[in-house]
């Protein structure tokens, strides 16, 4: 594999053991952002290569769900869905981009996610509760920063 192409560097691998099945996980990290994307692979040996189908999922981190528990999202149910879809189907690769909050970081979905909190508690039938998007609005930030550009360039090595 090389080990550069674009903006990405592979770093290295591992395999993760997971409920869902040994899946081989390649590290890469953008060279400008110094972000970091995970490749999970999985791919059961006793397929036949004509009949192979990849099954990809393209998710973005998301601690305060994924570690914490929060029930702000359902981020950890899509993660968990994905992977055992994969395993299921027998092939498949998950990208995980470290980009929380759709790229705005922590402190950014952090504000975001009080904003929510606040206008749930607070409302009343002429208040409408906010959405993530609204309150991303309010807080003057894009709905999404995130960019998926290096997930072409994985492939390509």
């Amino acid at each position: 594999m090389k080990k550069i192409w674009g903006t990405t560097l592979f770093l290295g691998e591992t395999n993760l053991d997971t409920i869902y099945g040994k899946y081989n996980v390649k590290v890469f990290q953008n060279i400008i952002t110094k972000r970091y994307i995970l490749a999970l692979i999985y791919h059961k040996t006793n397929l036949k290569l004509e009949k192979l189908q990849l099954y990809t999922r393209i998710h973005s981190s998301c601690v305060t769900s994924e570690m914490l528990n929060s029930q702000d999202c359902d981020c950890v149910e899509q993660l968990n869905g994905a992977l055992k879809v994969i395993s299921e189907k027998g092939s498949g690769i998950l990208f995980y981009l470290i980009q929380e909050g759709r790229g705005c970081g922590y402190i950014g979905k952090a504000r975001a996610c009080q904003m929510v909190q606040h206008s749930e508690c607070n409302h009343t039938h002429s208040d409408k509760v906010l959405t993530t998007f609204d309150a991303y609005n309010n807080l003057g930030m894009k709905p999404d920063y995130r960019r998926y550009g290096n997930i072409k360039e994985i492939l390509q090595m």
